[in-house]
């Protein structure tokens, strides 16, 4: 068995020849369980084609070059090669595949506890080694031998003589450490006192390791030690690898104490047992430790008292709870925490299948110190310092092109209000505990029989906001790789209690609410009603790409409801042109949008102020939804004064690529070829004009088509939306920036949790 033809791409198509027509034309109906993904959990690629494993089942597809043929009006414009995947063989595992190489003729899977080969021209199993300790994470061959590592820290290496397996050479042994009860119990104690069992502890000081091993037999926090005598932290570091902790669970590190180059926020907990948290030592802790309750622990033990500190937010922090930063739809968190130059704050992968970003997906939220983020079949929760997972939620129905893809049409799928996760699946809305998880409860809809869809879905003060669907009645969905979805549109808008499920009232529309067209602020909910603004054809939309006039568009109706009782307080039914709106309640003015065109009225009038022309040319397919940050419009290239609809002397000229404007209270975010970034209050040499030398760039990373820059908390945090994208971004993973001139705001102790 050789290894020369060996290669490995782990879910993604690197360099090849014509990789960009590969990766835009893998044929998805190989993955049809998740409709919307384009990377493959555990792949191969050999010069042939591609070897894949998803669950048990092993495929293998081979290149295939097939012509595409592009007409207009009936005629051949012109024609092209592409490569796809054809199927070439499939085989069923003896379980769940967790790792995959192809060498030589075999391919080689890790699965748990065990190790299997199947031969590429016979397609027959064979087991290489079975009772192997934890699952098989890591392979590799060379020079006839297999290297397999596995999720409990052993590696393991067999001799492979192309027949079959000898026994394992070598296998690392492990010896359990043992700590005194002592520690244990004072591990246990602070667990106890801190609330805290996932995530980073730091152990200042931490001498023989004992408290971090403890921590780490007794909750599931990795510890982050740091010992600053050389000769104690190298026998410490031998004793972690001894016992399989060191890499896995515990990282050492030989550095003073008050100056541990850690990054900043990193740290749940933060122990100290050795040394006493006082002066550059106490400031090192502080700013490592966790805005939003992390627990700086102090003393040495129960005879010497305990005493927690709990961080609470960083100052002027804000959030972002909904898809448009809130239920206004404003697309600011008002975040004042977020200024100037952003570096790197953690970066880190997960097991998470994304959605393609042709399909603009959900945007991130985030709130209290945790990012959520949605995936065709599920929900993640983690730590927005430090990337911990905390949890996750299954569900295959959460995305789909009725719900949740392509949001500018149908809105998004979850939001967050007062400690809670709201997500509507079909016809139900599941109310989950934002930290854990955990189902409380579930809100229908006002009529199970009359509607079976849930379509609009926002959090306000105590109450929850939706419109009930029936799906007899959709539009057809104009995005062009899926001309036959459909999507729903609300036939009544209602308000439920939270905590209750209770109706609290219905407005009944004289034709339908689409699932964008609500937005709500201090006072009010404003409606748009309206015939659906989507149902023109594929021609017309032809037409207007070319420049040819298009049909007007007939007006809506725009209501404004008392958000308690559902009262009408006013309605306008002229110059509503838009399928989206939004509000600025100290500005008092609502905005309803629909490609590139925007009108303004008084919100509490609901009289007409002005109409915005786009100078950008729009289609269905990208538009951009405006921002309003303090007393102005950004939209596209161009800012709006709030009031009277004035353009401002202001222009963003920005590098390639879609995607919305988010903001903080004092930065714009946005796609600049990779992730751009302008600081408002920064000097630069035109005043009028924000060009690309005054934008900056954190490169190397492809930004979502929509949007998936998210300021809040102090940081701006960047879930990975980049799957089925052909262009050549070294870094898909998902990261957070920070300020870099970030000073570490200390609330006071014992700050609420």
């Amino acid at each position: 068995m050789t290894h020369e033809d060996t290669y490995t791409c782990a879910g993604v198509l690197w360099s090849i020849s014509n990789s960009q027509q590969v990766r835009s034309y893998l044929p998805m109906k190989r993955t049809s369980e998740w409709p919307m993904i384009e990377t493959l959990p555990h792949d191969a690629m050999t010069p042939t084609g591609i070897v894949a494993a998803r669950g048990a089942q092993v495929q293998s597809f081979k290149w295939a070059t097939k012509q595409r043929v592009h007409r207009r009006d009936g005629k051949v414009l012109r024609t092209e090669n592409y490569t796809t995947l054809n199927d070439e063989w499939s085989v069923k595992a003896g379980g769940a595949v967790s790792e995959l190489i192809v060498a030589g003729g075999q391919v080689i899977l890790g699965l748990n506890g065990a190790i299997e080969m199947i031969d590429r021209t016979t397609h027959e199993r064979l087991t290489v080694a079975d009772k192997l300790d934890g699952d098989v994470g890591g392979l590799a061959y060379a020079d006839g031998h297999l290297i397999a590592s596995t999720t409990t820290g052993r590696i393991y290496t067999f001799a492979i003589d192309g027949q079959g397996v000898d026994a394992p050479l070598a296998s690392n042994k492990l010896v359990r450490p043992e700590v005194d009860a002592e520690t244990t119990e004072y591990a246990k104690a602070i667990l106890k006192a801190a609330g805290i069992n996932k995530g980073y502890a730091l152990d200042l000081g931490c001498g023989d390791g004992s408290l971090s091993i403890a921590l780490t037999q007794v909750s599931d926090l990795n510890v982050i030690a740091v010992e600053p005598d050389k000769a104690v932290f190298t026998r410490t570091r031998d004793r972690l690898i001894n016992a399989g902790l060191y890499g896995t669970r515990v990282m050492i590190f030989n550095r003073p104490l008050g100056a541990t180059g850690l990054p900043n926020m990193v740290a749940n907990l933060i122990v100290s047992r050795q040394a006493l948290l006082q002066g550059e030592v106490l400031a090192e802790a502080q700013r490592t430790q966790r805005p939003y309750g992390g627990v700086i622990c102090k003393g040495k033990g129960k005879d010497d008292g305990m005493s927690i500190d709990r961080r609470a937010e960083i100052k002027g922090a804000g959030s972002w709870t909904h898809q448009y930063a809130n239920p206004a739809n404003t697309l600011c968190s008002g975040d004042s925490a977020v200024s100037g130059q952003l570096t790197m704050l953690w970066y880190r992968d997960y097991n998470l299948p994304s959605a393609s970003r042709w399909w603009k997906p959900p945007a991130p939220l985030a709130d209290n110190g945790i990012l959520y983020h949605s995936c065709p079949n599920g929900l993640i929760a983690v730590d927005a310092y430090n990337g911990t997972e905390i949890w996750r939620f299954d569900s295959k129905d959460l995305l789909s092109t009725q719900a949740g893809l392509y949001v500018l049409r149908t809105g998004a799928v979850f939001c967050l209000g007062d400690g809670v996760l709201y997500l509507r699946i079909k016809a139900k809305c599941l109310c989950l505990d934002a930290k854990t998880g955990k189902l409380l409860r579930t809100i229908s809809l006002p009529d199970t029989k009359a509607y079976d869809f849930w379509g609009y879905l926002a959090y306000s003060d105590g109450i929850v906001y939706g419109t009930a669907a029936d799906t007899k009645h959709s539009t057809t969905n104009p995005y062009p790789y899926n001309k036959t979805d459909s999507i729903n549109e609300g036939k009544t808008f209602f308000a439920a209690d939270a905590k209750t499920g209770r109706i609290l009232w219905q407005h009944e529309p004289k034709n339908y609410i689409g699932n964008t067209a609500v937005a709500i602020d201090d006072h009010n909910v404003y409606v748009i009603d309206r015939t659906s603004i989507w149902l023109r054809t594929r021609k017309d939309e032809q037409e207007q790409r070319r420049g040819l006039k298009r049909k007007p568009i007939e007006s809506g109706r725009l209501t404004a409801l008392d958000k308690k009782t559902g009262a009408v307080k006013w309605t306008n039914n002229t110059h509503v042109f838009g399928s989206a709106v939004l509000v600025s309640s100290p500005a008092r003015r609502v905005c309803v949008w629909h490609e590139d065109k925007m009108t303004g009225f008084n919100a509490d009038s609901g009289k007409h102020v002005y109409s915005i022309q786009s100078p950008y040319a729009f289609n269905v397919y990208v538009n951009r939804a405006p921002t309003i940050v303090g007393d102005a419009i950004y939209w596209v290239s161009s800012a709006f004064d709030l009031g009277s609809g004035k353009k401002l002397a202001y222009a963003l000229s920005r590098s390639y690529g879609c995607g919305s404007v988010s903001a903080s209270q004092s930065m714009l975010f946005f796609r600049s070829g990779t992730i751009g970034y302008v600081d408002l209050n920064a000097p630069r040499a035109n005043k009028e004009k924000i060009t690309t030398a005054d934008i900056q760039n954190f490169g190397g990373i492809r930004p979502g088509c929509y949007i998936n820059i998210v300021p809040a908390g102090g940081i701006v945090l960047v879930p990975d939306t980049s799957s089925s994208c052909s262009c050549s971004y070294f870094n898909q993973c998902w990261l957070a920036l920070q300020p870099a001139e970030a000073s570490v705001t200390i609330e006071p102790p014992n700050a609420p949790r």
